[in-house]
């Protein structure tokens, strides 16, 4: 039996970045939006990994802030490693607070990061900051300000997180 954690991960690595091949080759629809037809997911993941809908569905439900099920179709809500036309899932934020986190999970990559600044990883074309800290692992704050005034421009996700596209330099991220 899978777990919750292998099945999201799963489901994460297929929606945000195996999708985009797969719809290349003519084997799946994905609309401007990053949504495509549930049945036609569970399709390739019964194939490969012998998940059922009940599983995706307990993940999905628990899980409400990495994906999002509309009528029959199912996305993931961030982390894309292609770029999406429509990204409807963002607010256009208005308000930012003076500081937002980077959440650091290795405490061993914070001088890294201090020192060369952050790129997304993965193939991503977005960074993803959190408006609060985390309690469970290490935050880095980032100046807001600045970097609003060197050209920046923030989205604001759904599901709280805050993304903004492409690298963003040392000089903005302190302890």
């Amino acid at each position: 039996m899978q777990t919750n954690t292998e099945i999201s991960k799963y489901l994460n690595s297929f929606l945000r970045h195996k999708i985009k091949d797969i719809a290349n080759r003519g084997e799946i629809t994905i609309d401007e939006n990053g949504f495509v037809n549930f049945n036609d997911l569970l399709k390739f993941a019964t194939e490969s990994k012998k998940y059922t809908k009940e599983d995706f569905l307990t993940v999905i439900n628990n899980d409400s802030k990495r994906f999002e099920l509309k009528g029959d179709n199912i996305r993931a809500v961030f982390g894309h490693s292609f770029k999406l036309e429509n990204k409807n899932f963002t607010t256009g934020v208005k308000y930012i607070p003076k500081a937002l986190f980077y959440v650091v999970k290795n405490k061993n990559n914070i001088d890294n990061i201090l020192n060369n600044g952050l790129s997304p990883t993965r193939g991503r074309n977005c960074l993803f900051f959190s408006q609060v800290a985390s309690y469970s692992f290490y935050n880095l704050k980032v100046d807001v300000d600045s970097m609003i005034k060197d050209g920046y421009i923030f989205e604001k996700y759904e599901n709280g997180l805050i993304g903004v596209e492409g690298n963003v330099d040392k000089k903005y991220i302190y302890t």
